[in-house]
């Protein structure tokens, strides 16, 4: 998928401003990641997990409560697209991760929040 230059661009600066002006840390900065993710390629929500002490992934910031969720579910299960795209380094896409037989206990409850497709990477 295509990204606009410009639209990237005004996003950096944006992030460029939030560092430069010394407003909100680093809690700032990863909630505008997640939101300049979601808003730069059009999708319906964006999350991050972070790899913390024991490389375990660990819930930092999402554009939405769904994506919270989402995030949040993977940490808990240890399964899920961003917890085998980080494995594997290499992006993990499902169509429909509710009926994905790749995560089992993952799947079925992100289909409950009304998630379908699905992508993460490294």
């Amino acid at each position: 998928m295509p990204i606009s230059p410009d639209a990237l661009a005004s996003s950096i600066t944006g992030l460029t401003q939030l560092t430069a002006e010394g407003r909100g840390g680093l809690e700032h900065a990863l909630e505008h990641v997640v939101n300049e993710t979601n808003r730069i390629f059009a999708v319906d929500g964006a999350g991050l997990l972070l790899v913390a002490e024991g490389d375990v992934l660990r819930y930092v910031a999402a554009s939405s409560e769904r994506g919270r969720i989402v995030e949040t579910l993977q940490e808990q299960v240890d399964e899920g697209p961003c917890v085998d795209a980080f494995e594997q380094g290499e992006p993990v896409v499902a169509a429909d991760v509710a009926t994905d037989p790749r995560w089992p206990s993952f799947g079925p409850l992100a289909g409950e929040q009304g998630v379908h497709a699905i992508m993460g990477c490294r």
